[in-house]
């Protein structure tokens, strides 16, 4: 495997064990390969998902659409339903894409002789801290979010809508180090020019190899919008529809109807779900970053 992989195998690991990866690293033919396990997996989380997705549909129903505007009930219909079944689309999606999954593994983090000599371009492409930081935020505003809820059946739906949120983040990390991945690739090959430029390009094949991997990784580009094109569409969906929600807020304070939206009752609990509704806009910066640096490295090397 790749030491690129190796920096973030510890997250892979833990997207395998939830099943957002859909196979596992193989030291032993040096390939990513499905195995049983993990459909067993894929098994346990779709039946799991099944009954929490009717809980989940009839318990918001019952709280969020009540007491509020046509448009309002129209939007949160939506988000609802988008909201209970982000999880088991995702799965779905991933089970369905797995093949194709291990195979854009294969190429993006299977060891490179070529390439891998240029490791210390590795290190701004390293996304531990990220992922370190989204996880201590995440856990920090679930923790303050749940302490101060004291009714069950509300607690009991904030903490499904945190779990969800923790999926939706580990959804965004990973489509983040696949596409990290290419733009780091696309970086490499041109650090391999800039070595060999100095007229010792055909005498090496250099020209030839460059060629060949560019284009190779450049495929991965359509592999992994084939892949995660229909997870992440869910993804910038329910963000755009709790952006809805942040705008809808903000004009009632405006028009002195704050009571609709609990700022009467509870400032600090309002502060809490704008707070908790800006991480939405946050997993949409994670994604337009890692595509718009990876668009940067592609152009660049054409």
């Amino acid at each position: 495997m790749s030491s690129y992989y190796q920096r973030h195998s510890r997250f892979f690991q833990f997207c395998s064990f939830v099943y957002l990866v859909p196979c596992n690293y193989n030291p032993r033919t040096d390939r990513f390969e499905e195995t049983l396990s993990n459909r067993i997996r894929f098994a346990i989380f779709i039946a799991q998902a099944i009954p929490f997705w009717f809980y989940d549909l009839k318990l918001t129903t019952a709280m969020y659409l009540e007491n509020i505007t046509p448009i309002m009930v129209t939007v949160g219909t939506i988000e609802i339903i988008v909201y209970v079944s982000i999880i088991g689309c995702t799965l779905l999606n991933v089970f369905c894409k797995r093949r194709h999954i291990a195979k854009l593994m294969n190429v993006l983090f299977r060891s490179d002789w070529l390439l891998d000599q240029f490791d210390t371009i590795e290190q701004r492409y390293d996304q531990n801290r990220t992922i370190t930081l989204v996880v201590l935020v995440l856990i920090m505003l679930s923790c303050v979010n749940l302490y101060n809820i004291r009714e069950t059946h509300i607690w009991t739906l904030t903490l499904n809508m945190t779990l969800k949120m923790f999926g939706v983040s580990l959804l965004t990390l990973e489509y983040r180090i696949f596409v990290s991945a290419i733009g780091m690739r696309m970086e490499q090959l041109k650090q391999l020019l800039e070595v060999h430029r100095n007229g010792h390009l055909q005498e090496r094949d250099i020209l030839r190899d460059f060629i060949a991997r560019y284009d190779l990784y450049v495929d991965q580009i359509r592999l992994v919008n084939r892949c995660f094109s229909f997870p992440i569409t869910v993804v910038l969906l329910l963000v755009l529809l709790e952006l809805v929600y942040l705008l809808f807020d903000c004009y009632t304070i405006l028009v002195g109807r704050g009571w609709e939206v609990g700022v009467d009752k509870s400032y600090a609990h309002w502060l809490m779900r704008q707070t908790w509704q800006m991480i939405y806009a946050g997993v949409l910066l994670l994604l337009a970053n890692a595509c718009q640096c990876a668009k940067k490295k592609v152009s660049s090397d054409v």
